[in-house]
């Protein structure tokens, strides 16, 4: 069953895709396991604990059926349909500028609601105002527009939980960066202005082959994640394997990613292969500040590059 979220997201984004057409295109589900009341009210079908359109009807006709895929198999110029689409169904203008970096934060205990698991992906101690201290130092911030002087980009920390699927599309038309952890927020990538720049961030480490258990480290630059989707759709990324997990003080675990507490330094254990679980609320995240220093200088180059 979907979250109730990322429900309403594709309901709302559906929607925004077929409005205006004629004639109508109704918009129905198969899986009505998936389904809240309140998330319909645009729906042609009206609330989800109803039976659909078809009532008793043993077999339907589609004009269309959608069917969530592994990989993106669209291009630029569907990616810059479905961005027109939703740009001037939430009302972002076409030609706005992109004057933001915006930090995508996952998961702010201060905000969790009753009955809610615990968040995942927190930042680790002090990493998201080192990761912001970063950002605000570079050289793209007052460069990013090809004058000699820009005015610097506004730096934006923002969760999307809560926001609606339209304000999720503008803070991201807005920005000119956008830094985030891999995850279901990369999907609004797709609502950049062309020239804006994605940092998707996920771990260091990477799989091992079959049968081994030992430390395999990526490479800096190596996909994150969704390189195809931005591959496919023509927009500029970077995949950082910059990050790692950092685990409860629990004397069992090796390669837990806590710094030692009088050096500073993390050590990894070359024969044991680190956990990185970011959907686990016990793990916490933190940035290889030597991988991230690389990350920054390509930054620079593709921001004021692209101008």
């Amino acid at each position: 069953m979907l979250a109730k979220p990322t429900f309403l997201y594709r309901n709302a984004s559906l929607h925004i895709l077929v409005e205006g057409a004629e004639p109508s295109i109704p918009i129905t589900y198969l899986n009505q396991n998936a389904h809240w009341p309140e998330a319909t009210q645009r729906s042609p079908n009206g609330s989800f604990h109803k039976n659909p359109a078809w009532g008793r009807a043993r077999s339907v006709c589609f004009d269309v059926i959608l069917q969530k895929g592994l990989i993106y198999a669209g291009d630029w110029r569907g990616t810059d349909l479905y961005r027109g689409r939703v740009h001037s169904g939430c009302g972002i203008a076409p030609d706005g500028v992109a004057d933001a970096l915006l930090v995508v934060r996952h998961g702010d205990s201060a905000l969790q609601e009753p009955g809610q698991r615990p968040d995942t992906r927190r930042w680790y101690n002090e990493t998201e105002a080192y990761l912001i201290r970063s950002l605000r130092e570079r050289r793209f911030r007052t460069a990013w527009c090809g004058a000699p002087k820009c005015k610097p980009l506004e730096i934006l920390t923002r969760e999307m939980r809560g926001l609606t699927f339209c304000e999720q599309a503008a803070l991201y038309a807005r920005a000119r960066v956008v830094v985030v952890h891999h995850g279901a927020s990369l999907a609004n990538s797709l609502f950049l202005r062309p020239s804006s720049v994605t940092v998707e961030l996920s771990d260091q480490f990477t799989r091992n082959r079959a049968g081994e258990s030992h430390l395999r480290w990526a490479h800096t630059f190596e996909n994150a994640g969704y390189a195809a989707l931005f591959v496919a759709a023509g927009l500029p990324y970077i995949g950082a394997r910059v990050t790692y997990g950092v685990w409860p003080d629990d004397k069992r675990r090796v390669n837990h990613g806590r710094p030692d507490p009088l050096t500073g330094v993390v050590q990894w254990d070359p024969k044991r292969n680190p956990r990185y679980a970011y959907t686990d609320p016990q793990m916490e995240i933190a940035i290889n500040r030597t991988r991230w220093a690389e990350v920054l200088d390509l930054l620079d180059l593709m921001v004021i590059g692209s101008t």
